[in-house]
Parts: C-alpha cells; structure tokens; sequence
C-alpha cells in the first residue's frame, strides 16, 4: 500500500489528478482498508467468504462468517464411519486444495469427492447419520463454485429471504 501512495504521489505531482483510489482483495482488505490512500475497497468474496479465508484467517474469519454454503442429503451409509452425500465437483468447486467444511457439524469431515458424490468421514460423531440427513457445506472456493449454480438462495433464521440470479452464468463466449 506504500506503494500504492507513493504511485499516487509521483502522478499528482506530475499533474495527474487522482481522486480515487480502488484496491481489491478479501484476504488483505484489513489491511488495505486502513490504509490512508485507499478511497474504497472492493473486496469480492467479503460478503460471502469460503474455506480458504477460513484457514487462511483463522484469528478473523470462523464459519458464522461463512454465507456461501451448499446443503446436500446423505444418500448413503456404507460403513460406521463413512457417509456419502450427493455434493461433488459439479456442486462443490474442487479447484483449490481445500475441502468443503461442514458448517455447524465439527464431527465429520469431507474427504473425498466424484463429480456427483462426497465421502465423509464419520468415525469422530457420536450420533449415526441416516440417509435422507441433510448437511450444509461452507464451499472450498466461492469464486468458482457461483458459476455453477444459476441462483442464490439468501436465508435468514431457516426462511428465504431471497433469491439472486446469477446473470454471468453460462456467459463464456
């Protein structure tokens, strides 16, 4: 971000107005937002976060920040200790190394994925998942996984609220 001032600086000395001064990013938008030469951030994922800034910003993020999130059904129970839900690649962005993370579940965990199926790990919860059970998946990279949906449902307390069309999907030219 110094820069960045110091950029601004040589500019409006050589004649060059700058009246504005846009910076981008989530993960640094702490710290380009405080800074005095920045007029507005434009952070894209803030709203929505995913599993990268969880783990990327343990001492900032924590998953109540989480918004982008897919619900998915159990649609199997092969073992004690495995579970397989009907969210993979084609729900999930598998893009980044990054795994889905249940939202409000710290028993299980996403190990695996097809393009159609996850498999979770159940050996640490103490309650059996059935199938038909439902969990909701903080995505592993919001960014990539918008384009695979035509909407967003926004909920409050369990009611939706609204609904976003996604207008760029199915765009690429």
């Amino acid at each position: 971000m110094d820069v960045t001032q110091e950029t601004v600086e040589r500019l409006e000395s050589a004649g060059v107005a700058v009246p504005e001064v846009k910076v981008g990013g989530t993960a640094t938008s702490m710290y380009s937002g405080t800074h005095p030469v920045v007029t507005e951030i434009n952070p894209g994922m803030y709203p929505f976060m995913d599993v990268g800034e969880l783990e990327h910003r343990p001492f900032d993020v924590d998953k109540a920040d989480c918004a982008a999130t897919v619900v998915s059904t159990v649609i199997s129970t092969p073992t004690e200790d495995r579970a397989v839900v009907d969210a993979g690649s084609k729900a999930l962005s598998m893009d980044k190394p990054q795994r889905p993370v249940p939202k409000h579940r710290d028993d299980i965990a996403y190990v695996n994925a097809s393009e159609e199926h996850g498999w979770l790990d159940t050996s640490e919860t103490e309650e059996t998942l059935a199938v038909g059970d439902r969990i909701e998946f903080i995505v592993p990279h919001v960014c990539t996984t918008i384009n695979l949906y035509d909407r967003f449902v926004g909920t409050r307390d369990g009611r939706v609220e609204e609904l976003w069309e996604v207008r760029a999907r199915g765009k690429v030219t």
